[in-house]
């Protein structure tokens, strides 16, 4: 059971302001339209290629599809870099 009004967004803005972390420096990575707000949040978002159209549209970049190691694509590009 998830708690009424929970949701990604909020999960990660806790998780950014309890680290002290700024927004501008938050990536994120999505696939579907629960990941969209999250997304508009983060200060850089990511879509994996088989994400909904939607999701594409609104990431800053695309990446490989989960299924050919997109997320990992993501990090190493992204993140590691």
């Amino acid at each position: 059971m998830i708690r009424a009004g929970a949701d990604k967004t909020r999960g990660l803005q806790a998780a950014a302001a309890h680290y002290g972390v700024d927004r501008d420096r938050v990536m994120v990575i999505g696939d579907a339209p629960n990941d969209l707000g999250m997304m508009k949040w983060a200060g850089m978002s990511i879509a994996v290629k088989n994400a909904w159209i939607d999701v594409r549209k609104a990431a800053h970049f695309v990446v490989q599809s989960n299924n050919q190691d997109g997320v990992a694509e993501a990090i190493t590009r992204y993140a590691l870099a």
